[in-house]
């Protein structure tokens, strides 16, 4: 009768591992929190679409941030209609340092990096990784939705130049 206790204080020391594991589990997580921001929601064809990336370091120690081995710090993933929009050049956002409890925010204007000329709507996250395994280190943030669209016209006028006979120009 002996085997039976012995038997049920490891299954229940397994059990306690078990517990405990599953309840840290998503702390580690939460060791980087990123949000992402953008100036506005509509913006003009060609115009500036301007993100702002905060990073908030959770990790009990300073963060470095980095390129390493050609895989960037931080990158954008943008859909339009389900599909990826691929990258026009690629940039390299320099290295950054965040201590420990206190959060960075870093501006990217978004359509330098990528192909957003054309009209439609679009949705931004980004990926913040950290150094180690690649599975194991990436944070993501919240997803933002912009448009784009061609404007339209509110005003127009044909006015002539004084200065040259039979010219007109139009605002």
């Amino acid at each position: 009768m002996m085997i039976i206790p012995s038997k049920i204080h490891q299954a229940a020391a397994l059990l306690w591992i078990i517990i405990v594991t599953m309840v840290t589990l998503p702390h580690v997580g939460a060791q980087v929190a990123v949000r992402l921001e953008m100036n506005k929601t509509g913006y003009l064809v060609n115009e500036p679409i301007v993100a702002t990336v905060y990073i908030t370091n959770h990790a009990g120690r300073e963060l470095e941030l980095k390129t390493q081995n050609g895989r960037p710090w931080m990158d954008f993933h943008i859909t339009s209609r389900g599909r990826g929009v691929p990258k026009a050049i690629r940039t390299d956002y320099g290295a950054v340092i965040i201590p420990t409890g206190q959060t960075m925010a870093r501006k990217v204007t978004l359509n330098s990096s990528y192909a957003l000329g054309n009209m439609g709507n679009y949705v931004c996250q980004v990926y913040v990784n950290t150094p180690g395994p690649a599975r194991e280190s990436s944070y993501s943030s919240n997803r933002a939705h912009i448009t784009v669209s061609s404007g339209r016209v509110i005003w127009n006028q044909q006015v002539g130049i004084p200065e040259a006979a039979g010219e007109i120009r139009e605002y």
